[in-house]
């Protein structure tokens, strides 16, 4: 019985302190990607296939940042039912970091809503993207 109080307690304890806070998004191919639970970014580092977790929400305010690639060998990126919104925040809901090159595909439906005048998808000067759909 003490056994199952405390994995209640510790359980309530990493929700209270913000440690059970969960990536929004899902990876179904891929390996090469990193959740910040304390900045809510999911930045992708290799070829994925990444949607929303939970799709019977509506979206999520969690947001993704491409980084890396090359001309020569772009990174392949399938966005595959995103929801994102990050209208309050000062951000972009999917955002290319400097000097990266991205292949992206879209399947389904995806919404990027950004804030602080940001574009849903950002792409800074000295990144390529391709889009396919």
């Amino acid at each position: 019985m003490r056994k199952i109080y405390f994995l209640i307690l510790f359980t309530l304890c990493l929700n209270l302190a913000g440690y059970a806070d969960s990536n929004p998004f899902t990876i179904e191919s891929g390996t090469d990607y990193s959740w910040d639970g304390d900045k809510n970014i999911l930045t992708i580092t290799g070829n994925v296939t990444v949607k929303n977790t939970d799709s019977s929400k509506e979206e999520t305010t969690g947001s993704i940042v491409i980084n890396g690639g090359s001309q020569d060998s772009p990174l392949e990126v399938t966005l595959a039912g995103l929801n994102i919104n990050v209208y309050d925040k000062s951000k972009p809901a999917l955002g290319l970091a400097a000097r990266s090159h991205v292949k992206l595909t879209l399947q389904g439906t995806n919404t990027l809503i950004s804030g602080g005048n940001y574009a849903g998808l950002n792409v800074p000067e000295g990144a390529t993207l391709e889009i396919t759909a």
